[in-house]
């Protein structure tokens, strides 16, 4: 009788280390998912940058186009809205004499 109690341990050790070898491997790979999705996110923050503007874009129109398109993206380029631009630029004219000239337009 002893041989039975020794053979169904002997099983149950095999079952408790298939089990905790499925655990560590479920552990494993839930940290590796989420090393992955940091990694991710690293990446696409600090590396891969998309440019401001197109090099054949010039700053004038690289400007204009941005005040002319949605409210979000003067706030988020100039990081002020476009009346806040507009009456800036003004301040700028009038008071500082900004002038246009051959390479700078004032918009």
């Amino acid at each position: 009788m002893s041989m039975v109690d020794n053979s169904s341990s002997d099983e149950s050790d095999d079952e408790r280390e298939k089990k905790e070898i499925l655990q560590r491997m479920e552990c494993f790979n839930r940290l590796f998912v989420i090393a992955s999705f940091f990694v991710q996110l690293y990446y696409e923050k600090y590396i891969l940058k998309q440019p401001c503007m197109d090099l054949k874009q010039s700053s004038e129109a690289w400007i204009r186009e941005i005040f002319d398109g949605h409210e979000s993206r003067c706030m988020i380029n100039f990081r002020m809205s476009k009346i806040v631009f507009t009456s800036f630029l003004r301040v700028l004219e009038t008071r500082y004499n900004l002038q246009t000239s051959r390479h700078i337009s004032s918009c």
